[in-house]
Order: structure tokens, then sequence, then C-alpha cells
């Protein structure tokens, strides 16, 4: 079974420590990984919007790349990083699962 491949970069205002590439890789894995075998890599940014002023400022985008097939891209807001992740993993999920489920429709 092969592994999904996870790229994170941070915006200026996020110290991308080790913990947090961990947290983003454990998360993307687990959301993704019933799709896994259609994936060649996947790409998350975190960044924040505001710096220091508060409020529904983080944002993650994630790009996945497809064997044979356009990348696609969501992304998602929230106050905090995880609120960020998660809901972008979310509105990944639902992308991945109706493009896969169309390319084998075709099949």
């Amino acid at each position: 079974m092969s592994e999904i491949q996870v790229q994170f970069t941070s915006g200026h205002h996020i110290h991308g420590t080790q913990d947090l590439q961990d947290y983003v890789q454990t998360m993307v894995k687990d959301a993704l990984e019933h799709v896994h075998w259609k994936i060649t890599r996947v790409n998350v940014h975190m960044q924040d919007q505001n710096a220091s002023k508060g409020g529904v400022d983080k944002k993650c985008t994630i790009e996945a790349r497809l064997a044979e097939h356009q990348p696609l891209a969501v992304s998602h807001e929230g106050e905090s990083f995880e609120q960020a992740l998660s809901g972008a993993l979310d509105k990944m999920a639902r992308a991945l699962e109706h493009t896969v489920g169309r390319l084998h429709d075709k099949k």
C-alpha cells in the first residue's frame, strides 16, 4: 500500500514547527486514506491572514494531485488552524469521493 506524500508550507506569521507538520501529515493521511491509491501528492498551505488581530483569519488551502486527473484544490477559513485544516480536509474528502466516483462510473 502506497503512502500519501504530504508537502506542508506555512505563511509568514506561522511557525512551521515539526509538531505542526506531523499533526498536518497525520490529519491528511487519516482523512484521505480511503482514496490514497488515487492520490500522488497533497500540498497543504496554512496562513494567518491578519496576524495577531484575531477573528476568522486562519486559512488552509489543500491541493491534491491525482493520477491521470487534474489537481483538486479547496480552502477553508477558521478561528484556529485546527478548524481551518479540518474544514479543508472535509471539503477535499467530498471532492475526491465525487471525482473518484465519477472516474469509476466512466469505466
